[in-house]
């Protein structure tokens, strides 16, 4: 299973974050490159291309453990559809300097969509918090990954 997920209530929520492709961004800014416990993904968080001050994310790369397709989606016409370039976050707004809010998580372990807030608690950590029905809710931490990563170059 995809390990970009979080366990909580019998309830599987995904996340990943990262930034801007070749960005190599460090300091203040969210977007970048983030790998996700277990070193089993890389998200690539950026601005929204339709939502131009929020935050999206998409997988950048999987551990070839991992499933590379989306079979886990209620919809079966995506089934079918790469995981690599898939956008999993959507619609984080910036409440505060580095807190971002009301946006939606897609985890491709269960094809399901849970709310998330994103905070940026060091230099190089993020803090992803998913939750189901805003009552059972899990954290994540990620790591900052350097644009220049060779994983970032290999073929998923």
């Amino acid at each position: 299973m995809l390990r970009i997920l979080l366990a909580s209530a019998g309830l599987v929520l995904g996340a990943s974050a990262a930034g801007l492709a070749g960005s190599g961004e460090t300091g203040s800014s969210v977007h970048g490159f983030w790998e996700t416990p277990e070193d089993t993904s890389i998200v690539r968080l950026f601005e929204c291309r339709d939502r131009p001050g929020d935050l999206c994310g998409e997988i950048a790369w999987l551990s070839q453990d991992e499933p590379q397709r989306d079979v886990e989606n209620p919809d079966p016409e995506l089934r079918g559809r790469p995981l690599v370039g898939l956008d999993i976050l959507w619609e984080f707004t910036r409440t505060q300097e580095n807190v971002f809010e009301g946006g939606e998580v897609y985890n491709p372990d269960d094809g399901r969509t849970y709310s998330g807030e994103i905070r940026k608690t060091g230099p190089d950590e993020l803090e992803l918090e998913g939750c189901a029905l805003m009552v059972f809710c899990k954290e994540q931490t990620w790591e900052r990954v350097p644009a220049d990563d060779p994983r970032l170059g290999e073929d998923s």
